[in-house]
């Protein structure tokens, strides 16, 4: 019962996010427009890794930004997986409840964008988001 709450919750506040924020400031995108740059959120979240700043990328696990949330489960399982971030068992539970929800999240592929859930876009790597991982937080 907690956990549909919870995601109805999420579901709400990322409809209402969504109307209320400049998209430019919300898209996560890996390969965005004409040259495949990446996303302003995706640039933020960069210099929080290469600043070590986990705890910062951490806090996006409890934003009301649903990119936000998108971005710290793709790092933070990255930096759990890396031994470079210890995941606790209450984030761990968050971060299943929320893969698997139907939180959707404005993103972009090259020139085109559209709404995905969090579950599509992992399931799919429908936004090239491995290969990000990959060159941003290597596996050694």
């Amino acid at each position: 019962m907690k956990a549909l709450i919870l995601i109805l919750f999420f579901t709400l506040t990322t409809v209402s996010n969504h109307a209320q924020t400049n998209r430019d400031e919300t898209l996560v995108g890996f390969n965005c427009g004409i040259n495949g740059s990446p996303s302003k959120l995706v640039l933020e979240t960069t210099k929080l890794i290469n600043s070590q700043n986990y705890k910062e990328i951490n806090s996006y696990l409890y934003s009301k930004n649903s990119e936000k949330i998108f971005m710290a489960i793709l790092i933070l399982e990255r930096l759990h997986k890396l031994n470079l971030y210890k995941i606790s068992e209450k984030e761990l539970e968050i971060i299943t409840k929320l893969k698997y929800s139907p939180i959707m999240i404005w993103n972009c592929i090259g020139c085109l964008s559209d709404f995905n859930s969090i579950n599509e876009i992992l399931e799919k790597n429908l936004l090239g988001s491995e290969e990000w991982l990959e060159k941003t937080i290597p596996a050694k």
